[in-house]
């Protein structure tokens, strides 16, 4: 509670330093809105309806003349405007607003239902969204800080490709939507920014904070202990051969933040903490380190010093994020890079032993169920790690990385099979092959782990 409130005074006071922007979308009076909205789908549909309204709302922002009326059967409903309803500045503005209603009957059969708004780009296949509960009769403003919405789990959407606003029911609904409209608040925009983070992240010990601005990465810790020059130089260092390794893809985006705690008891309750920003639900993490929304996060263990290495590994899961666009979702592209870099920066004695080993395994894990875009267990990160050594270091692998990753973005996973053999120019019997003679070239018992 007491951050809450610490987090609220902050907000507030950054809300009243200046006078509101807003930009009206849609009234639902003007003609044509048909066109604009097209047809639901999942069963949903839709009408423009009088707004009735009770005495004593606003004058100047209350509901009024026409609303959408959206009726959705079950989950699965939905309603969009067309392309190109979405202004390319969105990223200037920090709130979306609009009105919503429902009579006292629908809300109370619509109470268990949520519907998400979502801001979606051209092709469908990535999105910024946040959960609206349902359940509450009559009007109410609905206020969303666009910084705490979240992305999808295809693919890292893009503020400037942003292109149609949306309405997902997750269940039975009937509600009505009025003055759509968007605002810039002083001091604040579409991301979140990195001091506001600090805040959030260190509510109480803002004078302890350090904090080291690196070229490609922020490093923040309430560490005393800590040496943020060093780690941050660490970072860039290796950034910089990411960069080189994967010089087809546009410069980095902004600076990853890399948040260390003090205390374990810190770090375990912040994505607790900060997924309710975002109106979710986030568990304590069970590893060492852990990164949600983009944001890299682990703590401090005296024994490891400034160069731990998990510090490492959870900053190159959210520079990946905004490099290549390919979300955190434990999968072998990104564990497999998040620990190949980790073993350049910091080599496992042991590695070369372990690959050379299990490679021979009759067990061994098929590629092609490592490789299917779900989530991979640590006991196969060795795995993910050496394939991903063959397509970054074997020619005739690396000359197909630009395609194989525009493929992984425009498919919104990472889920190989349906990609062979027209990206990679083989099968997975012969990949197979070629990924252990690759390992016994290069990680042969008792080798080292540098490349």
């Amino acid at each position: 509670m007491r951050f809450l409130f610490l987090y609220s005074c902050c907000l507030l006071a950054c809300i009243a330093l200046g006078a509101e922007e807003r930009t009206r979308l849609f009234d639902f009076d003007s003609s044509g809105l048909s066109e604009i909205w097209g047809k639901g789908k999942g069963g949903a549909i839709f009408s423009y309806e009088d707004a009735v309204v009770a005495p004593g709302m606003p004058i100047d922002d209350s509901p009024g003349g026409k609303s959408l009326k959206i009726n959705s059967p079950g989950r699965g409903g939905f309603v969009s405007a067309g392309c190109g309803s979405l202004s390319p500045r969105l990223k200037d503005f920090s709130e979306l607003c609009f009105w919503l209603f429902q009579s006292p009957e629908d809300a109370e059969r619509n109470r268990a239902t949520v519907m998400e708004v979502q801001l979606v780009e051209p092709d469908g296949k990535a999105m910024f969204w946040r959960a609206v509960p349902l359940g509450q009769p009559g009007w109410r403003k609905i206020v969303l800080p666009l910084r705490f919405f979240r992305a999808s789990n295809s693919r890292v959407p893009q503020w400037e490709k942003l292109s149609r606003l949306g309405f997902y029911f997750r269940g039975p609904a009937s509600v009505c939507l009025d003055n759509v409209e968007f605002v810039k608040s002083p001091g604040f925009d579409a991301t979140l920014s990195p001091e506001e983070l600090q805040r959030i992240a260190f509510p109480e010990n803002a004078e302890t904070i350090q904090r080291k601005d690196g070229k490609s990465c922020i490093v923040m810790s309430d560490c005393a202990e800590l040496e943020p020059g060093v780690l941050s130089a660490l970072l860039d260092q290796l950034a910089e051969r990411i960069q080189k390794d994967f010089d087809f893809l546009p410069p980095l985006r902004g600076k990853p933040v890399l948040l260390v705690f003090a205390r374990q008891d810190d770090y375990l309750q912040f994505p607790v903490r900060f997924s309710r920003l975002y109106n979710a639900h986030s568990k304590e993490p069970l590893s060492g380190g852990y990164t949600l929304c983009g944001v890299a996060t682990s703590f401090w263990k005296p024994e490891l010093g400034t160069k731990r290495p998990v510090y490492t590994h959870e900053y190159v899961h959210a520079m990946f994020e905004r490099f290549a666009l390919i979300p955190n979702n434990g999968e072998w592209v990104q564990e497999g890079l998040a620990n190949y870099y980790q073993m350049l920066c910091h080599p496992q004695d042991n590695l070369a032993l372990v690959i050379s080993r299990e490679i021979e395994r009759k067990d061994c894990l098929p590629l092609e169920n490592l490789c299917s875009g779900a989530s991979i267990r640590v006991d196969d990160y060795w795995q993910a790690l050496s394939l991903m050594a063959l397509l970054l270091n074997e020619p005739k692998y690396r000359e197909k990385l630009p395609g194989l990753v525009s493929l992984f973005q425009a498919n919104g996973n990472t889920d190989l099979t349906p990609l062979l053999p027209s990206a990679m120019g083989c099968d997975w019997k012969a990949l197979t092959e070629d990924w252990k003679n690759y390992c016994r070239k290069n990680f042969p018992e008792g080798a080292g782990t540098r490349q």
